[in-house]
């Protein structure tokens, strides 16, 4: 920001003051402003450098921060991958366990049917037995009927 020297207006004023004291006073006014300038240039440097080295950091601290949370976000993921493998062992199994009771259920079945038509077959196998021993006591009886009557006819 350039200051500039004061104007005077007035020949009055200006006439009252020596013109090498004016001289100084516009060389002073001079060095002042050139010394504001620069002050100002070093401000302005200076605010460019600590804005840069804020950009510097806030992007390290954004960087740090999104690393913080992928790493967050990674752990959270495997842990709900463990949770869902978890999960479908326990469903898998407790749906294996419920297969494992209905095949028991079904092989009780199948035991008891089995029990059951091995009982048919053996009652079944007993009766003909007896069946074939009644035939067998016919066909015994018929024969001796039938000798009796060849002997009584001859």
């Amino acid at each position: 920001m350039t200051v500039y020297p004061p104007k005077f207006h007035s020949k009055v004023c200006t006439s009252l003051l020596p013109q090498s004291f004016l001289m100084d006073l516009h060389s002073q006014h001079t060095l002042i402003t050139q010394l504001m300038d620069a002050r100002f240039s070093i401000e302005a440097s200076n605010a460019l450098s600590f804005s840069a080295a804020l950009q510097t950091e806030t992007e390290a601290s954004l960087k740090q921060q999104s690393a913080s949370k992928v790493s967050s976000l990674e752990k959270y993921c495997e842990a709900a991958i463990d949770e869902v493998k978890r999960v479908t062992t326990k469903e898998a199994a407790v749906e294996v366990n419920s297969y494992k009771v209905k095949l028991d259920a079904l092989q009780a079945v199948h035991d008891s049917m089995k029990s059951e038509y091995e009982g048919k077959i053996k009652r079944l196998n007993e009766e003909l037995e007896r069946e074939k021993e009644i035939a067998k006591r016919k066909d015994i009886e018929h024969k001796q009927e039938l000798f009796i009557l060849k002997r009584t006819k001859s």
